[in-house]
């Protein structure tokens, strides 16, 4: 293939720290579309959550299972709405 004088050259990727560090990134996904009803990033803790889910529990004792399911999911609510701060955070 002619290589034509000014045509662009072929990217050969980041080149600083900075630049790695986001392209090391690029295919981390946010969760905000997530189909499963709760579904957690590999950067996120599990255990943090079930340890915020255990503190409501403690705080409300729900006392029927309509109530815990109720329950979890205002919590799981809770933990993606720290998710979108987090990505809206890293947008700005």
């Amino acid at each position: 293939m002619p290589v034509y004088p000014g045509a662009p050259q072929k990217s050969t990727g980041p080149r600083t720290q900075e630049g790695k560090a986001r392209s090391a990134r690029n295919a981390l996904k946010h969760g905000l579309a997530s189909i499963s009803p709760h579904a957690f990033l590999a950067v996120e803790d599990k255990s943090a959550f079930e340890r915020l889910l255990h503190g409501y529990m403690r705080t409300y004792q729900p006392n029927h299972a309509d109530e815990v399911d109720l329950l979890t999911d205002a919590v799981y609510c809770k933990w993606r709405q720290q998710r979108i701060w987090n990505v809206e955070t890293q947008l700005i």
